[in-house]
């Protein structure tokens, strides 16, 4: 590992990243989560949940707010509109995009949860920001 001078010191970067509070390596844990704000679901949360999101024509809507009702878990589908997350059984997941109604589906158990949006409101569209 190469040593790198930093304000007259030298340190290697391992030491310097551990010096931030953060993981070197893939799969390792992030000890200063926390002090970041990221909210790490708790242990019971249960399985994973996935699942892919589309539009009425049955394209990916990549960008689609997952959320479990009532609690501050959640995540974003990506670019071919699939996410995943873990949630407690019996939970609620809402859906919400830009322009389309939100959705909310309860899992009863299940694993997989792919949702199918309509077609856009209007009431959504015309609203200026």
């Amino acid at each position: 590992m190469k040593i790198l001078p930093f304000a007259g010191l030298t340190r290697t970067p391992a030491r310097l990243v551990a010096g931030l509070g953060l993981a070197v390596g893939l799969g390792a844990a992030w000890p200063a989560h926390a002090a970041f704000g990221v909210q790490q679901a708790p242990a019971q949360a249960g399985p994973p949940i996935t699942g892919r999101v589309v539009d009425e024509k049955g394209e990916a809507l990549p960008g689609v707010n997952v959320v479990v009702k009532n609690s501050g878990l959640g995540t974003a589908t990506n670019l071919e509109g699939q996410y995943s997350l873990s949630a407690p059984a019996g939970s609620t997941l809402v859906f919400s995009f830009v322009g389309y109604p939100a959705q909310e589906i309860v899992l009863n158990g299940r694993t997989t949860v792919d949702v199918k949006f309509g077609a856009p409101t209007a009431q959504g569209l015309n609203e200026v920001v």
